[in-house]
């Protein structure tokens, strides 16, 4: 079982910016260096991540000039799943972004689409979702969450077991390994049920308890820290609501002696590492140039060998 594990593209269309707000985001600015002031600031923080000429984003001619190039690594990948983790486009509210929906980014998605061979999942990220539309809803159309998408899930694996719920969740089984989707934008942004993740996934866990397989989990939020405590101090607790992930796996690890891997992006910080019984992995964004070459990410390769899982970079 092979998985390429994409996120963060942030992807700007070339027409204008619609409903961006200057003032509010100064004013967010002039609000995080004043606490990073009574910090003292000493790491450089602002710099590294609060920087808004650092804010990565694809600018959609240079995702243009190498999307053959991203859909022939993948498919020479040979992978048998594409999972999409959030943050595709780069819309949203806040006052940095851009809240229209643009014709000629849902074009090279679709164009990206068509070029790789295996099926796509998408999941939606907090950019993916404005108040002028669900871009994550438009995309669930493409690939994946329809019936073509399962009927070439079908024709490409065989027979699967595979599962949607109306909240963007999926459940798929795959040889001998439980793949599983959560929707985290969706609760808070979407106003759904707050306990239909845990349901959800609950259910499945529990199934695949009798059986006792590796489980592979995506959700655009991390459940775990990945920045600096002092980063998160200032934009939030992190993502308390999402750490009843952790809960259920390492359960679910400790009863059946099987690996888990929960894979979030959002942070736009590579992170790969151990709590107990769960990997913990967190995505470099998409075409991030990488440090020590001239190489461009595109994700991560995850693949299920025998009962461990192997996790390498995928680049251009």
């Amino acid at each position: 079982m092979r998985i390429a594990a994409l996120a963060d593209l942030h992807l700007v269309s070339k027409k204008p910016k619609t409903g961006f707000d200057k003032a509010g985001l100064n004013n967010k600015l002039e609000i995080i260096q004043s606490k990073l002031v009574e910090l003292g600031d000493e790491a450089g923080l602002y710099k590294q991540y609060f920087d808004p000429s650092l804010k990565p984003s694809t600018q959609l001619d240079k995702f243009s000039d190498v999307l053959p190039l991203i859909a022939r690594k993948i498919n020479e990948s040979e992978v048998d799943l594409v999972v999409f983790n959030g943050d595709i486009f780069d819309v949203s509210d806040k006052p940095n972004r851009d809240t229209g929906i643009h014709d000629d980014v849902y074009e090279a998605i679709y164009q990206f689409v068509n070029l790789i061979k295996p099926p796509v999942f998408f999941l939606p990220g907090n950019t993916d979702i404005s108040s002028k539309g669900n871009l994550h809803a438009d995309l669930t159309k493409l690939d994946g969450l329809n019936d073509f998408g399962k009927d070439k899930l079908k024709n490409d694996l065989g027979k699967i077991a595979l599962v949607f719920s109306r909240q963007g969740n999926f459940a798929l089984k795959m040889e001998d390994c439980s793949i599983f989707g959560l929707n985290s934008v969706g609760v808070r942004r979407l106003g759904l049920s707050q306990s239909e993740n845990p349901n959800f996934l609950y259910k499945f866990i529990k199934e695949d308890s009798k059986h006792s397989i590796p489980v592979v989990l995506f959700t655009h939020h991390p459940p775990f820290r990945v920045l600096p405590r002092e980063v998160t101090d200032i934009l939030g607790a992190g993502f308390p609501s999402q750490q009843w992930i952790l809960t259920q796996l390492h359960g679910y690890s400790s009863d059946t002696n099987q690996p888990t891997m929960v894979v979030s992006g959002h942070c736009h910080q590579k992170l790969d590492t151990y709590n107990g019984h769960v990997r913990e992995i967190c995505l470099l964004p998409m075409l991030k140039k990488l440090e020590g070459d001239d190489s461009f990410n595109i994700g991560s390769l995850i693949e299920l060998k025998g009962d461990e899982f192997s996790v390498s970079d995928l680049k251009i």
